[in-house]
């Protein structure tokens, strides 16, 4: 997780811990952890402890904002490619 919030943050010109907060003011970046972690966790994790991890939120909660940050990427082809940018630089590692 911290692998992922740090690739985050550094696209958005955040500190991690900030986008790890149930509470962010960093909404797209947050949106942008949730559905990496998503993406690269789901097989691996529980929603709920995902959930967990990233600021205490419940595993609905994650399945929603990946539900609708995947809309968002389909209408919007700058935040595509930020988000394939970061998972990009994730996997490479």
């Amino acid at each position: 997780m911290a692998e992922i919030a740090g690739a985050v943050a550094k696209e958005y010109e955040a500190k991690p811990e900030d986008i790890l907060r149930a509470r962010s003011q960093w909404r797209e970046a947050r949106q942008v952890l949730i559905e990496l972690s998503y993406q690269l966790n789901f097989q691996i994790k529980s929603l709920q402890k995902l959930g967990e991890e990233l600021g205490g939120v419940g595993g609905d909660s994650i399945a929603h904002t990946h539900q609708r940050i995947q809309k968002k990427i389909k209408n919007d082809k700058k935040l595509s490619r930020r988000v394939n940018r970061i998972y990009q630089e994730i996997i490479s590692q």
